[in-house]
């Protein structure tokens, strides 16, 4: 990619985050149950929509990762192990399993941050702000497992392809989640609005 397609790629993908960030904050803010900050409506914006968004790229990487262990020729990919589910013939193969196991992770991940959002939003007192602080990091843990521990765990060092390719996300995930636990926890003007 030459150096201005470069800049314009980025650029255009900067621009559209922030729309699609600042957009539904706006509605939030002041359309919706009248927040008073504008740092808790990104929040919740960034809990409700960019963080599931991070785990079904999660779940794209994964797939994607399967799919070229299973047709190419690379030695270091998954072996298809089988391992027999339920009758002799019906049998899944360990990357099946691990694929059924992580997408069920992440999806209990994407619901928990989901109703973290909610809880910030509708809840107005200091009990929900625990709760959904706890949902948030509840939904990090989800998606560790996933692609973090779950890959060697069912596919020893055959799973190195799935932790590698999700890593990024993973960690874009954990920042996202210290910043909003961050100003959540030390702005006294969200303490003021959720009261004990």
């Amino acid at each position: 990619m030459e150096e201005s397609g470069f800049f314009e790629y980025w650029f255009t993908v900067a621009f559209v985050l922030f729309f699609i960030v600042w957009f539904p904050s706006y509605a939030i803010k002041t359309k919706g149950r009248g927040l008073p900050l504008w740092g808790l409506a990104v929040s919740i914006v960034l809990l409700f929509l960019i963080l599931p968004l991070i785990n079904i790229a999660i779940i794209q990487e994964m797939i994607s990762a399967y799919w070229n262990s299973n047709f190419s020729a690379v030695p270091d990919m998954v072996k298809n192990v089988t391992m027999k589910a339920g009758s002799i013939h019906r049998s899944a193969t360990l990357d099946q399993v691990y694929l059924a196991v992580s997408g069920l992770m992440i999806l209990v991940g994407i619901v928990q941050s989901m109703m973290s959002a909610w809880l910030l939003y509708v809840r107005h007192n200091r009990r929900s702000l625990f709760r959904a602080i706890r949902f948030m990091w509840c939904s990090a843990l989800m998606t560790v497992l996933a692609v973090g521990l779950f890959p060697f765990l069912f596919l020893g060092a055959a799973g190195s392809p799935f932790a590698l390719d999700c890593a990024p996300y993973e960690a874009l995930y954990i920042a996202i989640l210290l910043l909003i636990t961050a100003y959540l926890r030390m702005c006294p003007a969200v303490a003021k609005f959720y009261p004990n």
